[in-house]
């Protein structure tokens, strides 16, 4: 599926925007019915939801429906601000063409598909989105994507054609999980050893640019150290495609059996419980890095490609390590995933996130003795 969005998008994309754009009727849409669609991300799905939920805050009797993929439909469920949650899967597309303008007013969040134009125009009767690229033409009301804030204030800036004002969060909207996802959570916590501290760790990337990726020697050496100094649990989660991956950075530590390769052992539900339960989470420029802040866990993300200005893990006790000194290469909103000049990332020392994350283990402690 994900193969077939990408061929529309470099294919057919620009020219059925460019004859839809002649046929586009201007409305005044009354939001009773309205979508926002997001088919791609878990991390930036994650940094949507603040816009939702001040949307529905300004229209309570409007019906919201999100329009997303199966991999990132878990960030919308069971939030109480959302009503209804379509999928953009092959097997319910013919359910999708018979809902032709059947919203008053769609949200495009994707900031670079053109398919998402694409089914936001044909989906609702009036559409906001970003002004940049050949999909603004199917937009009624414009938005510049402002690349110089973080993400999140970037979405809520939808909100100003409704002369919205943006209300700029503290937090993330927390992610919603079952009893049972919590129940399988708890239960593997529970057999850990007590009164140590328990950091997690996402060691990959999305598979669009591996560079956003810190060193797995690096990793293992942090690791290493973490554990010698502080007595850490090491947690690892992960897909179960990335299991040998991280296999391969635990076999460089010497402290082995410290470190637990969880890749493929939970749900992205049950991420978002475990990420809550850490105490600390290091993360490369990913999704879980945004699960991970959104759940209330004090967390450090690593940036090289990208930028934290746009993508740091937002909250007040969070950090971001970023050593790069060229524009950022990776820039969504463009479609670019371009290499950097060199490997940035690396520029990060263990040292320096260790201290930073040592700095975080003393003020959690200091807490827990008041």
């Amino acid at each position: 599926m994900l193969s077939l969005q990408r061929g529309i998008d470099k294919t057919i994309g620009t020219p059925l925007i460019n004859a839809l754009s002649l046929l586009k009727r201007r409305r005044n849409a009354v939001p009773e019915e309205v979508l926002f669609t997001k088919l791609w991300a878990i991390g930036e799905s994650v940094l949507t939801l603040p816009l939702i939920k001040q949307f529905k805050q300004n229209y309570p009797n409007t019906k919201v429906t999100i329009l997303c993929r199966n991999q990132n439909k878990a960030v919308y469920e069971n939030q109480p601000f959302i009503d209804n949650i379509e999928l953009l899967e092959l097997h319910n597309i013919l359910t999708l063409t018979k809902q032709y303008k059947k919203y008053d007013l769609a949200f495009d969040l994707e900031p670079y598909l053109k398919l998402s134009a694409l089914l936001s125009n044909y989906l609702s009767q009036k559409t906001i989105g970003f002004s940049h690229g050949p999909r603004a033409k199917l937009y009624d009301q414009l938005v510049y994507y402002n690349d110089k804030i973080h993400a999140v204030n970037t979405f809520l800036n939808l909100l100003k054609p409704l002369e919205i004002k943006p209300k700029v969060p503290d937090k993330l909207i927390t992610l919603k999980y079952s009893k049972s996802d919590k129940r399988k959570v708890n239960n593997f916590f529970n057999k850990l050893p007590k009164h140590r501290p328990i950091i997690g760790m996402t060691v990959t990337s999305a598979g669009t640019a591996t560079w956003r990726r810190w060193s797995p020697h690096k990793f293992a050496q942090l690791a290493d150290k973490l554990i010698k100094k502080h007595n850490a649990i090491i947690l690892m989660p992960d897909i179960q495609n990335q299991r040998n991956y991280i296999e391969r950075i635990i076999n460089q530590m010497e402290q082995k059996e410290f470190v637990y390769n969880l890749a493929g052992k939970f749900s992205l539900k049950q991420l978002f419980k475990l990420t809550e339960k850490c105490n600390i989470y290091i993360s490369n420029d990913t999704g879980p890095l945004h699960i991970a802040a959104a759940q209330g866990t004090e967390t450090i993300g690593l940036f090289g490609p990208n930028t934290p200005v746009r993508y740091a893990p937002y909250g007040k006790n969070n950090l971001s390590l970023y050593k790069s000194k060229e524009t950022p290469v990776i820039n969504p909103h463009l479609g670019s995933f371009k290499r950097p000049t060199q490997n940035w990332m690396e520029k990060i020392t263990v040292n320096e996130v260790f201290r930073n994350a040592e700095k975080l283990i003393y003020k959690q402690k200091r807490r827990t003795k008041r």
